[in-house]
């Protein structure tokens, strides 16, 4: 069992995720427009008006709006690099499954938290940044 399976429902459970994926991994569907991108940054909730939210060993199934519309998305649980939870301070990183096209931003993070000179480290400031 992966970090993420192990972490996915009791984090799903505390309300408003975000979540980072890697949408090149086998399996993953998504609007057109969102395979293109890299990474994917999802919001999901259990008390977003969804018809489907299913959660198995292996992957996650949500319809989520994407300009209006309803799309059904499928996200292998090994396409999740991050998880995170709104207003809380609970975020899991998963660097097994961290895509290789950003270990450029592991470098840049690294330097700037050091350059902090803090224990408050903020992932999400990164995975905002267009290259």
């Amino acid at each position: 069992m992966t970090g993420v399976q192990t972490c996915a429902l009791p984090i799903l459970s505390y309300g408003k995720t975000a979540i980072a994926l890697n949408p090149k991994v086998k399996g993953v569907v998504l609007p057109d427009y969102l395979m293109e991108k890299m990474p994917v940054k999802l919001n999901l909730s259990y008390k977003f008006d969804l018809n489907v939210f299913e959660l198995t060993e292996n992957e996650l199934k949500v319809d989520l709006s994407f300009n209006n519309e309803k799309f059904l998305c499928t996200i292998p649980l090994d396409s999740i690099f991050l998880l995170a939870v709104y207003d809380t301070e609970i975020n899991y990183f998963f660097g097994e499954s961290f895509p290789k096209e950003l270990d450029y931003l592991i470098e840049e993070f690294i330097i700037q938290e050091a350059e902090k000179k803090s224990n408050e480290i903020d992932f999400s400031e990164y995975l905002n940044k267009k290259d």
